[in-house]
């Protein structure tokens, strides 16, 4: 299905501020409506794009940067509010995410021989969940208690998919 939308441009950012271009890791931009509300679109999948003669200026206080801070990626969901969340890195995870932090507030809280402690503030959209999921059992969360039990569920749902039962 093709939608045609009509949008101002506002910024474009790279995924995970990673400058690979493949489908799944495309840019994204920003645009704003005459709604006033934002909408995020993957490059990789906008098939045509027309210029007008109509102009427009961004608010000189809109900071694309702010805006995106207390995101996981390009992912915003105003419903989902920024949060506490800390995860246990296993084996050698830990040296991964010292090396490729998920996130700008991510900081290291505890350390033993078996695994490592981080405690980042953000949203906890789909995004990062997929993120967490795609660590396997390199990675644990602790807290926020919500956030784990979504993690553990879609883990015991895949288990239940891989073993034929639904």
């Amino acid at each position: 299905m093709n939608t045609i939308h009509q949008a101002r441009n506002i910024t474009l950012n790279d995924i995970n501020k990673k400058w690979l271009k493949t489908e799944m890791s495309g840019g994204v931009e920003l645009a704003r409506f005459d709604s006033g509300n934002f909408s995020i679109f993957s490059l990789d999948r906008i098939k045509e794009t027309e210029i007008t003669d109509e102009t427009f200026e961004v608010e000189p206080d809109f900071d694309a940067e702010a805006f995106f801070s207390e995101c996981f990626g390009v992912v915003r969901v105003d419903d989902v509010k920024p949060e506490k969340i800390v995860i246990r890195a296993f084996g050698t995870e830990c040296n991964y995410l010292r090396d490729l932090p998920l996130h700008h507030s991510q900081r290291e809280i505890a350390n033993t021989e078996d695994y490592t402690d981080f405690e980042l503030y953000l949203r906890p959209t789909l995004d990062l969940q997929g993120q967490i999921l795609s660590r396997g059992s390199r990675l644990k969360v602790l807290s926020p208690q919500s956030l784990s039990d979504k993690i553990s569920r879609t883990l015991q749902e895949a288990a239940i998919r891989l073993r034929g039962a639904a």
